[in-house]
């Protein structure tokens, strides 16, 4: 993950606030601001205050109850920052029923939950380009996520920017490179509902930014692996297999369990993005 020290930098849902603090001592941006879903009460009942006090002692914003989805939450914020940072994304768990009803129903739309996970992300990057990053800055975007399910299931690389009836095609997904957690002493990556540190596997930062500012992006991160290609009737493009060989892999492939359960999230996808202004 590139950070540059003449940078500032806003973080996103980073639960106990240990990836911010890391950061801020390893990397010393010129600005730095931390954001929680949680309130100042459940964040300290849940890890301490450790983490939150080192950030307020040297000088760093610290923002609770923020949520990248509500307008609200991101009105607080001026669009100052060089780049905007989502460590492993997650909707959380519902607590109860009726809180799954309440959150999964939109209009006359039922929601998966691998819908609400590509909404969300798909909310960061939107707010993150039109209300948070400076135009005279870096205009960078980064989502690290876990290359195992169901993260690999949200499509990353293609399916958040998908335009149909909104104006998010501007914004570019210029590639990825591994997330190295030794980048950051002290970091841990957290469940989203629990104060239990998450299991290390292979991760990816996937990095964002305006179609004009690409080739500036790719000269700051020269690391990314370029995005899959697209096969189009040679492949799948919805789960990034192929060129298919021959027509038995073919078929092979459109009746398997995974291009099904692919094609379902991706159905889904383009139900909501049809029917919501996202």
């Amino acid at each position: 993950m590139i950070i540059k020290p003449q940078w500032s930098i806003l973080t996103v849902g980073d639960g106990d606030l240990s990836f911010s603090r890391s950061l801020f001592s390893h990397n010393k941006p010129k600005k730095l601001t931390a954001t929680v879903l949680d309130s100042e009460v459940e964040l300290t009942d849940k890890y301490g205050n450790d983490n939150l006090v080192f950030l307020q002692n040297n000088n760093c914003e610290v923002i609770t109850e923020f949520d990248v989805t509500r307008s609200e939450s991101i009105d607080q914020l001026s669009p100052c920052y060089d780049v905007v940072i989502f460590q492993f994304p997650l909707v959380p768990n519902f607590s109860s029923q009726q809180q799954f009803i309440q959150q999964t129903q939109f209009d006359d739309i039922k929601l998966s939950v691998n819908t609400l996970n590509r909404r969300l992300l798909r909310l960061f990057l939107k707010h993150s380009f039109n209300s948070l990053l400076s135009e005279s800055g870096a205009q960078l975007a980064y989502i690290s996520s876990k290359d195992v399910k169901p993260y690999i299931e949200w499509d990353i690389e293609y399916s958040l920017t998908q335009s149909f009836k909104t104006q998010i095609s501007d914004i570019h997904f210029v590639g990825s490179t591994p997330f190295d957690i030794k980048q950051f002493p002290g970091y841990k990556i957290r469940n989203v509902d629990r104060d239990k540190h998450v299991k290390d596997t292979e991760s990816l930062t996937y990095v964002w930014t305006t179609m004009d500012n690409r080739q500036a992006a790719l000269e700051r991160i020269p690391s990314l692996t370029p995005p899959p290609e697209l096969f189009g009737e040679n492949g799948c493009d919805i789960c990034h297999a192929g060129p298919f060989i021959t027509e038995t892999e073919r078929h092979n492939h459109l009746v398997g369990k995974k291009h099904k359960r692919m094609t379902e999230y991706d159905e889904q996808w383009r139900n909501y993005l049809t029917s919501r202004r996202c």
